[in-house]
């Protein structure tokens, strides 16, 4: 190994900002420079001497180049597209299909055509629980979704007014309670 070689592999082994599988390629070549066999390589670091003889024969081919990751194998992950991304959050707003209680990841895939770890992520992603809601409140209005959007009613509020919205909850019947 040359002396340059050397004196990178261990800049890598010290630098707080370097992988972790991109550092012990390094210190295998460090330790393979001060003369120690693969398999006393191997026992030291916690891997197989396969993979030290690999890295070595690699170095011997490819030099520092080595110590770059390979591309991975398989389809690499897709960015998930906005349309998707709404219609998961539109529907899980909305009532749940008729006959069903709650909805589910798996059950709202289908329902979307969406893979159900996809559903996962985005619902995760956005902090919505679906499957812990025991009730739905959804508007009658078919311009509702419009109207959440923006101010919808409140149009014609100033920018700075002050406005309190009260909810009626009918399944509770409010009681006057004094303190004593």
């Amino acid at each position: 190994m040359e002396e340059g070689d050397r004196s990178e592999c261990e800049r890598i082994m010290r630098s707080r900002k370097t992988s972790v599988s991109k550092a012990r390629r390094a210190q295998m070549l460090v330790l393979a420079a001060r003369g120690l066999s693969n398999r006393q390589i191997a026992l030291e670091l916690g891997v197989s001497a396969h993979v030290v003889g690999r890295v070595r024969k690699e170095y011997g081919r490819q030099g520092l180049a080595v110590l770059k990751d390979r591309a991975r194998p398989g389809r690499p992950r897709s960015s998930r597209d906005e349309q998707s991304v709404r219609k998961v959050v539109e529907t899980v707003c909305q009532a749940p299909a008729k006959g069903l209680s709650r909805c589910s990841a798996r059950t709202l895939g289908r329902h979307l055509n969406i893979a159900s770890a996809s559903v996962n992520r985005i619902l995760r992603e956005n902090k919505l629980q679906p499957h812990r809601l025991r009730s739905f409140t959804s508007s009658p209005d078919p311009q509702f979704g419009e109207k959440s959007g923006g101010r919808g009613a409140l149009h014609g509020t100033p920018d700075n007014a002050v406005v309190l919205w009260m909810d009626e909850k009918t399944g509770i019947q409010a009681l006057d309670r004094t303190l004593a």
